[in-house]
């Protein structure tokens, strides 16, 4: 997170279950209404998986980088994150621009967030929004 904020990125989270927060990032808590009026703005998206990067991409063409986690067991289900991938990527939605969607297994031992953010940022030479 440093090493964005210090390149003069502007990294926000939508995230209000985090232990401690991230240092440098601005934390939001948005409704899914004020997640697309936030969009128009967005130069870039990284983040899990999740159904508000869906709505925010079904809006508005912006590059993506998605990462996937194992689903946890809940009703006793268990998915890895590449039976996930399978089921539920992006690219199987109504997206604006699915060229300008990367998908990335998180759950593999070779991921790291950091390193694909950055790759991803500088392909995209973009403002990043988390």
């Amino acid at each position: 997170m440093a090493e964005l904020v210090k390149n003069d990125y502007v990294v926000y989270y939508n995230a209000h279950d985090f232990a401690e927060p991230l240092i440098g990032a601005k934390s939001v808590d948005f409704s899914f209404m004020e997640t697309v009026y936030f969009a128009a703005h967005f130069s870039a998206i990284v983040g899990v998986r999740s159904g508000m990067m869906e709505l925010v991409l079904e809006v508005k063409d912006v590059p993506c980088l998605a990462f996937y986690k194992n689903f946890s067991p809940v009703n006793q289900i268990f998915l890895t994150s590449r039976e996930v991938m399978a089921g539920f990527s992006l690219h199987h939605l109504p997206i604006k621009n699915k060229d300008n969607v990367i998908e990335k297994d998180a759950e593999d031992g070779n991921f790291s967030l950091c390193n694909a953010t950055l790759s991803f940022l500088s392909q995209k030479s973009r403002i990043f929004e988390l």
